[in-house]
């Protein structure tokens, strides 16, 4: 069939729960479907959430699933919300996951939203996951958009686990946009990113492409990324990128870290990009390297006859 097997098998419990499947081909084979295994078991608690789920080759015997676990538990509570999971090999034994986690905790808001998720390694203690961090927490808006994201260490105590920052605060538009982010400290007072800025303004076209991004102190007031820019302003046509305009404090086009303040772009009518040109500030067009074009020019020919004569000496 177009789920991928030609026979399936299944036993039910008493309240009519498929407690085990397994799937056959057209020549009564074992077959995988979308992950590893070939069969599953499973097991409900009384209001009929699945609690336990064991994956099995085609000698029934434990295998692990793409996500590398063999089996996963899971507990409910009573609005029937996951508040836990945790994961085990084939021995069926505790182990952590890619993640770098094998236990799973979360708390929801009256909204049933995952307000706090926290993580814990095979002895049930908090460890830190892939992500750098042992716990979060969230708040949203009303129409469910993350507004507020924290990051916490084993022992509770805030950390930054990418940047400078340790929480985020965050503002959408109608179509879900983020329009609004700034950076906050442990205390969740506005601190600066690495690269130098606390607050980030973006605006959007009609088809969720960002037309402009801005950057803040912690003061509010425009300032200068470490790439040497106040704004990065995007033009668009049928949806492709024409135009890229670096901008000072003061909105006027300015020179980046890179050399140029402009970069255009050209597409033939298949929409496939055909040429990319640089422009600095003043109007000079330059290379990728913020390098005028005939230097730049000039310095490929004398590589090119650096080249020319190193293959000469060697012929000699």
């Amino acid at each position: 069939c177009k789920n991928g097997y030609a026979e399936i098998h299944r036993t039910w419990n008493a309240n009519k729960k498929a407690i085990y499947e397994a799937w056959f081909d057209e020549e009564g084979q074992p077959c995988v479907l979308k992950d590893t295994y070939v069969a599953i078991i499973r097991d409900f608690d009384s209001k009929g959430n699945t609690i336990l789920e064991r994956y099995l080759d085609a000698e029934d015997n434990p295998t692990p699933c793409k996500g590398g676990y063999a089996e996963v538990h899971r507990v409910y509570d009573d609005a029937k919300h996951l508040i836990e999971a945790s994961y085990f090999d084939t021995e069926g034994q505790p182990m952590l996951l890619e993640a770098g986690y094998h236990i799973l905790r979360r708390a929801y808001n009256e909204n049933s939203q995952v307000s706090v998720e926290t993580y814990f390694d095979t002895e049930d203690a908090p460890v830190l996951c892939k992500n750098g961090y042992a716990e979060v927490h969230k708040e949203y808006d009303d129409r469910g958009n993350v507004t507020l994201e924290a990051w916490f260490n084993v022992d509770g105590t805030p950390i930054a686990p990418k940047d400078t920052y340790m929480a985020v605060r965050k503002a959408y538009d109608e179509a879900a946009n983020v329009v609004y982010q700034q950076f906050l400290d442990g205390d969740l007072q506005p601190t600066n990113a690495k690269a130098g800025y606390c607050v980030v303004r973006r605006t959007y076209d009609e088809n969720r492409k960002v037309t402009r991004e801005s950057y803040y102190d912690t003061q509010d007031i425009p300032t200068v990324c470490t790439d040497g820019y106040s704004a990065i302003s995007n033009t668009y046509e049928n949806k492709l990128l024409m135009r890229v305009v670096y901008e000072d404090v003061n909105c006027l086009a300015c020179n980046s870290n890179n050399g140029y303040a402009e970069i255009r772009y050209t597409y033939e009518e298949a929409g496939k990009k055909t040429a990319t040109q640089y422009f600095t500030a003043e109007g000079v067009e330059v290379d990728e390297k913020g390098m005028p074009l005939e230097t730049a020019e000039e310095a490929e020919e004398a590589e090119t006859e650096e080249a020319s004569g190193d293959e000469t000496e060697g012929a000699e």
